[in-house]
């Protein structure tokens, strides 16, 4: 590494901005999760109501086409 390089970061600035970096792909990993169960939990509900209001409700194919 050169002295230009050198002098463009402290060693805690270098570690410092890898520990965001960690953070942010750990959260981004732990709520990950969250998409898909939502989106299982939307066809859940979707297909529940079709179940309880009938194969012809438009407000069940409404919610669907908005979704």
């Amino acid at each position: 590494m050169n002295k230009a390089g050198m002098k463009a970061g402290t060693v805690g600035e270098v570690v410092n901005l890898m520990s965001v970096d960690c953070q942010r792909i750990q959260d981004s990993v732990t709520f990950s999760f969250y998409v898909v169960v939502a989106t299982l939990m939307l066809v859940v509900a979707f297909a529940q109501l079709w179940d309880l209001m009938g194969n012809g409700s438009d407000v069940v194919k409404f919610l669907f086409y908005i979704s």
